[in-house]
């Protein structure tokens, strides 16, 4: 599953994103393992045992049923500037990543190529 997840960021943050730029719209994924691999707030947390997951994963609040992630892309028509919103079931997805929640598309994809060694 977090390798699918990781073939679906490489994906957005190659090609699909320029083209989602292009035509000003908005991408919706199903499920939440994205966020554990943006490392949203919330989503993502490391724990030494087993015993501690339950402490560390709220289920119940990152995954319900129906639970989704959105991308939705904005561009001034002026300056050409590319921000990102990340939505997480309609809310503000936190992400470790300045600028927020309006990201800015090159380091929002700088990000991402960094976590998992995507090439340009």
């Amino acid at each position: 599953m977090a390798a699918t997840a990781a073939r679906g960021l490489r994906l957005l943050i190659g090609r699909l994103g320029t083209r989602l730029i292009a035509r000003r719209t908005a991408l919706a994924l199903r499920g939440c393992t994205l966020l554990a691999l943006l490392r949203a707030e919330g989503a993502y947390a490391r724990v030494e045992s087993l015993d501690d997951v339950a402490a560390a994963w709220n289920a119940h609040t990152v995954t319900p049923m129906g639970t989704n992630v959105q991308f939705i892309f904005f561009r001034n028509p002026e300056t050409g500037d590319v921000r990102v919103r990340v939505l997480h079931n309609e809310r503000d997805a936190n992400l470790p990543l300045a600028g927020g929640p309006y990201y800015p598309w090159k380091e929002l994809k700088r990000y991402c190529e960094a976590l998992y060694g995507a090439e340009n």
